[in-house]
């Protein structure tokens, strides 16, 4: 407003005066990170040291996004792939990614496999927190994928939430998977 410099200055909406360097704005891309290189992971909570499952090896639209104990299965690695959009999480064993479920943007909404559509509830970025922790956010709402309520129980659904940095069940890890993976 009235071309002001100074830090907390007001935006506000004005008729268009062109000589006026206030009317202009200069717009500049922000690129994403690729922390993980290519390969196959599974994605281990901290908070329960439980990997990321699909339930019962669905191949189903819809199937839930859950933690469990490492049985070096299928329904266990994911194939992260980074795009210009961010990543997506796909299961090896399905040409599904993880989406947030319904395009929900509240907190607890779940994490499901879907087909890929290259839709906004299906990209994620991966922010590098240090000593091998990640956090994982939706670039469609903001919010963190966490394990459901701190729980470390099998079966445990993996949701989104407002990111909250100092919880363990929000910080994942991306390891190798098992030598002999169990194929179904």
């Amino acid at each position: 407003s009235d071309n002001c410099t100074t830090n907390g200055a007001s935006i506000v909406q004005w008729e268009w005066l062109n000589g006026y360097g206030n009317f202009k704005w200069k717009f500049s891309s922000v690129s994403l990170s690729s922390p993980l290189s290519n390969g196959t992971y599974t994605v281990k909570a901290k908070n329960s040291n439980k990997i990321m499952s699909i339930d019962g090896w669905s191949s189903s639209d819809g199937a839930i996004v859950m933690q469990w104990g490492n049985l070096c299965q299928s329904n266990q690695e994911f194939d992260p792939a980074f795009t210009a959009s961010g990543y997506t999480l796909n299961p090896v064993y399905t040409d599904k990614v993880i989406s947030i479920d319904s395009y929900s943007i509240t907190n607890g909404a779940a994490a499901i496999q879907w087909e890929n559509l290259s839709q906004q509830n299906q990209f994620f970025e991966i922010v590098d927190l240090g000593s091998g922790d990640y956090k994982i956010v939706s670039r469609f709402t903001k919010k963190c994928l966490a394990v459901n309520d701190n729980d470390t129980a099998n079966g445990a659904h993996i949701c989104q939430w407002e990111c909250l940095d100092g919880y363990d069940n929000f910080k994942w890890s991306f390891d190798t998977t098992c030598s002999s993976p169990l194929a179904r």
